[in-house]
């Protein structure tokens, strides 16, 4: 565990990342505009006294943006008039070789963008906290369920780390859709982009994105449906994890003496029922993740009926989805910052139930050479023994068990019970740290497994913070060029 301890030791010390700037449409038209007027002096389209006119022109209009009561539209259609009444007719030209259409498809891969890497981030601190909580608990007993019934006893550090495993690949499907989503529709125009020789790949490389969309069909009629159905994917698929994660919560709520609770100062008590403390945070928690997957539902029924190119395909569902995900795990964040564990209530929940029957038949099996089928006998019928005389486990003694054994042998025709399942090994295998620890298999609970997952779930945490810097920098990088190449307009 130290070289796990060492790594979430550097991950409580990473600076949380710098989040980019919030742009609204409007601002991200006028960064359109203004890729638009360097490319198009570049290639030649409009002479050097024109684009200085346009640079003018947009530069007005952006200082005009600041007022109160400007209408801050992401619309070109919606700002030319202004800018014509700046500038003059020449600005008209700013529009060459575009379109409402890919200009309005390109404005929306450009928040989309942001909102991505903004809910990728917030990811990564649920994450961080997430490890942080494990690692401090990772040896821990506790019971896990199947059905909603207490069926085996794990350790804390394993349960948790099945949640971790589940939010890394969200990550990945984040990471995924933000590589799908910076792909440039610009200078498609309608469809079909137009006689004049649009430099599509500058107006990508301007404004930060991979590469332009490669078909302008695509571009500009199917794509941003694809895409958008990507990002509900992905925020759906956050928001069901998150919600299993706060049910599981929740549940502990319905217990008399729960293990793992929110502090007191978190809670909210009833009006009525003096006693009655809630778990305020975290059924909000729930309900956002409930939000989220309203918002994408919605989207997917929304945009199931619109044609290709529709600008119904480009309702604002994805972008609220991508807002709301970005909140929601914010509050996984600061949920786990404060959880409460109490691990001696958790080994006592595992101790008052049989959960350890499994290995009981395993042990008869390994051990007294009893087939697989009929060890489980043997275990049920040692559970019922208990059960009827409300004794745990670990108060069976083991003179009842032979006499239960000597039973079912005459049932089932089972062998003589071998000296190598003696009381020690009886008593041992009714332990459930002994259940845990003796596990063998790959991924499983045992505490070197345990160990090595939380080694890779931190590794992959700081490959993954690598990574959002990495396209932080580069969205940085784009808009230096951008700001470089436009003053010289």
């Amino acid at each position: 565990m130290r070289t796990a301890t060492c790594l979430l030791m550097l991950l409580g010390l990473a600076p949380r990342l710098q989040a980019r700037e919030a742009r609204d449409p409007f601002e991200w038209l006028d960064r359109m505009n203004r890729a638009s007027a360097v490319m198009l002096l570049e290639e030649d389209i409009i002479e050097p006294k024109q684009a200085a006119t346009i640079a003018a022109a947009i530069e007005k209009l952006h200082a005009e943006s600041r007022e109160p009561n400007f209408r801050r539209s992401g619309l070109y259609v919606s700002i030319e008039p202004r800018l014509l009444e700046i500038g003059g007719p020449d600005v008209s030209r700013l529009h060459t070789g575009r379109s409402t259409i890919d200009t309005g498809r390109t404005n929306l891969r450009l928040q989309q963008r942001d909102l991505i890497l903004n809910s990728y981030q917030e990811l990564l601190e649920a994450r961080a906290t997430l490890l942080r909580f494990d690692e401090a608990h990772a040896q821990a007993i506790v019971p896990a369920y199947t059905l909603g019934v207490q069926a085996q006893p794990t350790s804390l550090g394993h349960y948790i780390a099945g949640y971790l495993s589940v939010f890394e690949r969200h990550a990945t499907l984040l990471a995924d859709t933000y590589l799908n989503i910076n792909q440039s529709p610009l200078g498609a125009a309608a469809l079909g982009t137009s006689s004049y020789l649009i430099n599509r790949q500058r107006l990508a490389d301007l404004l930060g994105f991979e590469a332009p969309i490669r078909n302008s069909f695509d571009a500009v009629q199917l794509a941003t449906l694809e895409a958008s159905m990507r990002i509900t994917g992905a925020t759906s698929a956050m928001a069901m994890t998150t919600s299993e994660l706060m049910s599981d919560l929740e549940d502990q709520y319905r217990m008399t003496h729960p293990w793992l609770t929110l502090p007191r100062e978190l809670t909210v008590g009833s009006s009525i029922m003096p006693q009655k403390l809630n778990p305020t945070m975290i059924n909000e928690t729930r309900a956002q993740a409930s939000t989220v997957l309203g918002r994408s539902v919605s989207y997917m029924f929304g945009a199931h009926k619109a044609s290709a190119g529709d600008t119904d395909l480009m309702f604002s569902g994805p972008n609220e989805a991508l807002t709301d995900t970005a909140a929601m795990m914010r509050s996984v964040a600061r949920i786990f910052s404060v959880l409460q564990f109490d691990e001696p209530r958790a080994l006592d929940e595992v101790l008052s139930d049989y959960a350890v029957a499994t290995e009981l038949a395993n042990a008869l099996q390994r051990l007294a050479d009893v087939p697989f089928r009929d060890a489980h006998h043997v275990a049920a019928a040692v559970v019922q023994f208990g059960r009827d005389r409300k004794l745990r486990p670990t108060e069976i003694a083991f003179g009842d068990f032979k006499r239960i054994y000597a039973d079912a042998a005459a049932k089932y025709h089972l062998p003589r019970l071998r000296a190598a399942f003696n009381e020690a090994e009886f008593k041992r295998v009714l332990r459930p740290e002994n259940m845990v620890m003796s596990s063998r298999g790959y991924g499983g609970p045992q505490p070197a497994e345990v160990a090595a997952m939380l080694r890779e779930l931190a590794l992959q945490l700081e490959t993954d913070r690598g990574w959002l810097r990495e396209k932080n920098e580069q969205l940085a990088a784009a808009d230096a060029r951008l700001d470089a190449a436009f003053s010289k307009l």
